[in-house]
């Protein structure tokens, strides 16, 4: 947000909202059986999981009444 804001110029960002939408999932599975007269089986999996969100907010430019001394 901060990158988008800088390119219109602006060089600060004040929050409006933060909204947690929903949990994406990844996962894999890999499974394996072999049944006749003797039985091999075999199973692999993996699952992940991180929520998502969304930002809201509104870039501001700010100029400082500061003066440095050089």
């Amino acid at each position: 947000m901060r990158e988008q804001a800088a390119k219109i110029g602006a060089n600060g960002v004040i929050l409006d909202g933060v909204t947690q939408l929903s949990f994406r999932r990844l996962g894999t599975g890999v499974g394996l059986a072999v049944v006749s007269g003797g039985g091999v089986g075999t199973s692999i999996g993996s699952s992940f999981s991180f929520p998502t969100a969304e930002v809201t907010g509104t870039a501001i430019y700010y100029e400082s009444d500061v003066v440095k001394a050089p």
